[in-house]
C-alpha cells in the first residue's frame, strides 16, 4: 500500500492519514470505533483482483498478529518493539505496510479475521503464539505466508525465527554452577508455552550435567509480569531454604525480582 492509497484509505473513514498511519502499525492512541472502521476499510480495499488469487498477489498489508487470547499482554516489549519497527521499516522500502492486530484461530467476526478469510495479508508474522499447530492453521487453510516469531519449534514443520530458549537458560545454570551455586531458583512462566518449556528444560539440562539435583521448591511458575516477579522472589527468599542465586528470564519479571532483591538486600 503506498501514501496514496492511505489517503483513499483516510477519505473514505473521514479521519487523517496519520490516524490510518497509527491503526495499521498499532498505535493506542486511536478510538475504538475508528480503529475498526478504519480496519473494515482495510480489509474491503480492492488491492487488485476480486476474484480469488494467491495471497499477496495484490495485497500490500504484512500483518503483526496475536491471538485473541494473548492480546492483553499487548505488544510492547522491548523485543516485539524493536522486531515491529525492523519489520515496518523493511516493509516501506518495497512499498507494504504494516498492520498490528489480533485474531481469533477459528476466524470468527474480528476485522482481523475477515481479512484472513478473504486473504488480504500478503504475509502474517504470528506472535505471543502458545499452540503453534492452532494458532498458525488460518494461514496454512487459507494459503497465506506466515512466520512464527520468538518461538523455536525445532520438532514442528513451520516457518520460526527466534531465541534458543533452552539454551538460554541451560547457559545462565552452567554459569551459577560453575560459580559455585547449587540452590538456584528459576521464575518460569506458564509451561503450556513451548517458550517457558524450554527455559525449564534448559534448567535442569544444566543441573544434570552437573550431577547436582534440581530443588523443586525452588521453581516457581508466575505471570510474566513486574507485580508477580516481585511475589514470585518473596516466596521463594522467604523459603527456609533460600535459593542462594535465581535466574528469571523474562525481563519484566526481572523488574518485580530486582525490587524485592533490595527490599531483602540480596546481591544483583
Amino acid at each position: 500500500m503506498n501514501k496514496t492509497t492511505l489517503e483513499q484509505v483516510a477519505r473514505k473513514a473521514q479521519v487523517s492519514t496519520s490516524t490510518v498511519s497509527r491503526v495499521v502499525n498499532g498505535k493506542n492512541n486511536v478510538n475504538e470505533g475508528t480503529r475498526r472502521r478504519i480496519l473494515a476499510i482495510l480489509a474491503g480495499t480492492d488491492y487488485g483482483s476480486r476474484e480469488p488469487q494467491a495471497a499477496g498477489a495484490g495485497n500490500r498489508v504484512i500483518g503483526l498478529l496475536v491471538p485473541v487470547t494473548a492480546e492483553n499482554w499487548g505488544m510492547q516489549t522491548n523485543f516485539i518493539q524493536e522486531s515491529m519497527q525492523a519489520v515496518t521499516d523493511t516493509a516501506r522500502q518495497s512499498n507494504y505496510v504494516t498492520m498490528v492486530g489480533a485474531f481469533h484461530p477459528e476466524l470468527h467476526d474480528r476485522v482481523e479475521d475477515r481479512m484472513i478469510l478473504e486473504r488480504r495479508f500478503a504475509g502474517v508474522l504470528l506472535f505471543r503464539t502458545r499452540d503453534e499447530d492452532q494458532d498458525s492453521r488460518p494461514f496454512r487453510d487459507h494459503g497465506i505466508p506466515y512466520i512464527v516469531v520468538n518461538r523455536l519449534l525445532p520438532e514442528k514443520p513451520i516457518h520460526y525465527i527466534g531465541v534458543d530458549h533452552c539454551q538460554v537458560s541451560r547457559r545462565a545454570a552452567e554459569f551459577l554452577l560453575k560459580s559455585g551455586y547449587r540452590r538456584i531458583g528459576i521464575l518460569a512462566g506458564d509451561p503450556g508455552y513451548i517458550s517457558h518449556h524450554l527455559y525449564v528444560r534448559g534448567f535442569e539440562d544444566a543441573h544434570k550435567d552437573a550431577g547436582v539435583e534440581v530443588d523443586r521448591s525452588l521453581m516457581e511458575t508466575i505471570e510474566l509480569n513486574a507485580e508477580e516477579g516481585y511475589a514470585g522472589t518473596l516466596r521463594l527468599f522467604n523459603n527456609p531454604r533460600r535459593p542462594d542465586a535465581l535466574i528469571v528470564p523474562s525481563d519484566r519479571s526481572a523488574v518485580g525480582a530486582m525490587k524485592a532483591l533490595r527490599e531483602l538486600r540480596g546481591k544483583v
